[in-house]
């Protein structure tokens, strides 16, 4: 299942994070309520979207005595889609070590946090 979904969402042409946002989005990865800022900038479709995967990744994680998923985990692989530098950047672009974590602190504080800080 989480296999399919990570196909969707590599497969579209903007990622959930748009790239207008991706600088802001790594600079504000350090603070939660900056976070909360830049979710908040989102169009509808794209905050519903990132509500409800974080939802459905919360829910993954009560069964990580069976999947052996980790918040870490989790945050590494969906980053890397929901998070992605602008086309122009991807060409001959590799993402410093700095910049993935920035990537994969903000999305844990939305896999650690409260689900209802960020009801739609």
């Amino acid at each position: 299942m989480v296999e399919v979904l990570l196909t969707f969402l590599e497969s579209l042409a903007e990622p959930v994070i748009p790239f207008s946002l991706y600088q802001r989005c790594i600079e504000a990865s350090g603070q939660y309520s900056e976070c909360k800022q830049l979710l908040i900038s989102l169009n509808t479709v794209n905050y519903n979207v990132f509500y409800y995967l974080m939802s459905f990744l919360r829910e993954v994680l009560t069964f990580k005595d069976k999947n052996l998923l980790t918040p870490e985990k989790l945050g590494v692989v969906f980053a890397n889609v929901l998070i992605r530098p602008p086309l122009s950047k991807s060409i001959n672009y590799s993402e410093s070590l700095i910049k993935k974590k920035a990537k994969v602190d903000f999305i844990l504080h939305f896999l650690l946090s409260d689900c209802e800080l960020m009801v739609p």
